[in-house]
């Protein structure tokens, strides 16, 4: 037992002890139940009984004033059955406040089934006595619908009424009057939640007695016999006032009173309430305007530079043994599977696949650093070769560590491999029958960086939808290619100058002139590498894991964008780097420390090994971010604000940062490029002078 806790290191799983992964994995599950838990206690708690929960869950509405550019008329919101009670919530976080809105159930109300909307998505309403809709509902499948339909149904005693396909609503009814009212009467509040509520119970009050109390059938017809009066009275009163509406006015009494308390428009209690669609189009048309205006003056300064096969390919022949060097990378992966099949079956020692594997991942990186140097192939084809080199050397390090793992538990008691989380066993089970060409050749080319002996894997391949993305990808490919030669390389050169001279203000100028091209490039090289590239991946080798991102956009500090933004790179940090180190140093700090570092080291051999400039302009850019993580966590708490870190985030990454990190390399790249063609006109000048002389001589 003790001789295996000390060969193990960071993973192993003495008496008391369980192994990192374990307990991450359980850790993150535990805290996920305890939230959801509270969150029920809360909801359970705001109840006067127990028993009278009777559903809850989330469900889309239909917001008649939210749609937009930028604002869906479908929100997901948290809705909760307490007896005849419906309340909705934003979410279930707030359960524990006071609920958007509350709608007591009766027999008045009327339940309208549209159907299946798009393919997808189930549809319902309830109305009131008026004809007009309280809430639209809609569930993602038709079984969640039913359910929620029967749950309101047994509530409230209310009518259910499938509509013909013909007279579906092709726009949503008009919303109920109550519904307005209780909107525009202050939303959460307690005084307007009761207010509702009241004003709902009242005007159902007959047929809710009527519900309540043991009804004969002829009593149960004749109810809603009067709710079919009243809701055709209720139509017909509204066709009046809206033909009243319609009648222009032909005078006036000039004593007739026309003031009321009324709100402002653009206040608080008014402005969600709101239809903003017009300031929307005049955000929009000034978005246009802008970059059509930034769009024509950059045409008429440079032309139509689309296309200048000098910039991608200046010398092609330099590019030939990079693709002798990317066919050889494959002999590092064997390498790998042969040294871990020995290593399974006890031909060499751990110390010994150790320092094979040190030196098999060390070749793999230098040898190809070693050549983009020397043979200066282009930019870009240096750039696009380092990441693919980059991404086998983390593959094959994913790959040793997982496997001698593996390894480990083997040897270890029948008590500690009984105490790992199921997951953890089954790859267990697995082991050595894993080390194989086939598992390694998908491993190495399936979209992720992290190694496990086998992974989820989707049903099928879906060719449309392959071939969508497909063409996607060449149009992103397409806008890349205009936003660097149009854009960002004109912009970047006649930088050169304002550099040299230390102008601030020219070099401010031209960092806010690039910021915008840069950041139009970074997200669509994102949406086209991590969405585009890494799907289309994913299913054609049918890799069920397609988290490849998160919504980084949304990201409140700097730790959290690169927690985010790049899943698989994210998942191997912590894996490989922060856990392992965690174990040696107990010090969350140093850890993290540790990553950024790692992080800064590959950038920087990414972009400074194909320029030939390992200045450290991208070591320290990174690096630089780590003071950042604190400031942006202490502005989001002591702002009470979490969208001032995002701010934070924002500006100084994409507005700032990438675009004067691109200026220094290309200010440092045009001096050295121009520094060498002065040398070599020098030398050959100088050559031709001296023959010149001889022949004079002669």
């Amino acid at each position: 037992m003790r001789a295996w806790e000390s060969r193990n290191g960071a993973f192993r799983l003495g008496k008391g002890e369980q192994s990192s992964d374990r307990a991450f994995d359980e850790n993150m599950d535990l805290k996920q139940k305890i939230a959801g838990l509270k969150q029920r206690i809360k909801l359970l708690e705001g109840a006067k009984d127990v028993k009278n929960v009777t559903k809850c869950g989330y469900l889309y509405k239909y917001r008649p004033f939210g749609g937009g550019y930028f604002s869906p008329n479908w929100s997901l919101r948290f809705f909760s059955l307490i007896g005849k009670s419906l309340l909705y919530y934003k979410s279930e976080q707030d359960t524990n406040l006071h609920p958007r809105a509350r709608f007591e159930l009766n027999d008045s109300f009327t339940i309208e089934i549209e159907g299946l909307k798009r393919g997808r998505y189930w549809t319902f309403s309830l109305i009131d006595t008026t004809g007009g809709s309280l809430l639209r509902l809609s569930t993602e499948n038709k079984k969640d619908g039913e359910m929620w339909i029967a749950a309101l149904k047994a509530a409230g005693n209310i009518d259910v009424e499938v509509l013909p396909p013909d007279s579906r609503w092709k726009s949503p009814r008009p919303p109920s009057i109550r519904g307005l009212q209780y909107r525009a009467g202050g939303g959460g509040s307690s005084a307007g939640s009761s207010q509702a509520s009241a004003s709902l119970h009242r005007k159902g009050s007959a047929s809710e007695t009527a519900s309540e109390s043991d009804m004969s059938e002829a009593e149960g017809t004749r109810a809603k016999e009067r709710v079919k009066v009243r809701r055709k009275e209720g139509a017909e009163a509204k066709e009046a006032a809206a033909r009243a509406a319609d009648r222009p006015r032909t005078q006036m009494r000039v004593s007739f009173p026309i003031h009321k308390s009324r709100y402002s428009i653009l206040s608080s209690e008014r402005m969600t309430n709101q239809n903003h669609h017009g300031l929307l189009n005049l955000a929009a048309i000034i978005l246009v305007v802008t970059n059509g205006r930034l769009i024509m003056e950059n045409l008429l300064k440079y032309g139509f530079n689309v296309g200048n096969m000098g910039f991608w390919l200046a010398h092609p022949m330099r590019a030939v043994p990079l693709v002798y060097a990317w066919l050889a990378l494959s002999l590092f992966g064997m390498a790998a599977l042969l040294t871990e099949r020995f290593a399974a079956n006890g031909t060499l020692r751990e110390r010994e696949a150790l320092i094979i594997h040190i030196l098999n991942i060390s070749t793999c990186m230098l040898g190809p650093c070693f050549i983009v140097i020397n043979h200066r192939p282009d930019i870009l084809v240096s750039i696009i070769f380092m990441l693919v080199v980059l991404t086998l050397c983390m593959k094959l390090i994913s790959y040793a560590h997982v496997n001698y793992d593996l390894r480990g538990l083997r040897h270890a008691p029948p008590e500690a491999v009984a105490q790992l989380s199921p997951l953890l066993q089954q790859q267990l089970a697995v082991y050595p029958a894993n080390l194989t060409l086939k598992n390694m050749a998908y491993f190495l080319t399936a979209p992720t960086l992290c190694y496990q002996t086998n992974y989820p894997r989707s049903s099928r391949r879906r060719k449309r939808w392959l071939v969508r993305r497909i063409l996607e990808a060449v149009v992103c490919v397409a806008l890349l290619a205009i936003l660097i030669e149009q854009y960002i390389m004109p912009a970047a050169f006649n930088s050169l100058e304002p550099l040299k001279g230390l102008e601030v203000g020219r070099v401010l100028e031209r960092v806010l002139k690039l910021s915008i091209p840069v950041l139009y490039f970074w997200l669509v090289m994102f949406y086209m590498f991590f969405h585009l590239w890494m799907n289309i991946l994913g299913e054609l080798l049918r890799f069920g894991d397609r988290e490849f991102y998160r919504d980084w956009w949304n990201a409140r500090n700097i730790e959290e964008y690169w927690r985010l933004w790049n899943m698989p790179v994210h998942q191997w940090f912590v894996r490989h780097v922060y856990f392992p180190c965690l174990h040696l140093t107990k010090s969350r700090e140093a850890s993290v420390f540790v990553v950024f570092a790692l992080s800064a080291v590959f950038h920087e051999l990414v972009i400074g090994v194909p320029m030939n400039l390992l200045r450290g302009w991208a070591f320290w850019g990174i690096m630089s971010q780590l003071p950042l993580i604190p400031l942006t966590k202490w502005m989001n708490k002591y702002l009470k604000n979490e969208q001032a870190g995002n701010i934070v985030f924002w500006l100084v990454f994409c507005i700032f940062g990438q675009p004067l990190c691109i200026l220094l390399y290309v200010h440092d790249y045009l001096l050295t490029k121009q520094s060498v063609t002065a040398a070599v006109t020098a030398v050959v000048t100088k050559v031709a002078t001296n023959a010149t002389t001889g022949a004079d001589e002669l």
